[in-house]
């Protein structure tokens, strides 16, 4: 049981990184993310269906938690981008 919640923990992660990771700079963001969210939607049916609803919980908890943490780090580098260029143009 402890092998198959790690493994959706870290399918969770990737998923949840993928999430962040895709929808910026495509033109429709839009439908590049309802079409990824399909894709784990897909991917939690395939955890449920090989290793049982118990996994399921960590799966998503997981995947959320790596979409947030994504969020922020991009978030994160565009305040210091923005910040290292206004101390470039204040030379």
């Amino acid at each position: 049981m402890l092998l198959r919640s790690l493994g959706g923990i870290g399918l969770g992660f990737v998923w949840g990184w993928l999430l962040g990771l895709v929808g910026r700079g495509t033109r429709r963001p839009i439908f590049t993310r309802s079409f990824l969210m399909a894709a784990v939607l897909l991917q939690a049916i395939v955890v449920i269906a090989v290793a049982g609803w118990a996994v399921t919980a960590p799966f998503a908890l997981s995947c959320g938690f790596a979409y947030v943490m994504h969020m922020l780090w991009r978030r994160q580098l565009a305040v210091r981008h923005q910040a290292r260029r206004t101390s470039k143009e204040d030379l």
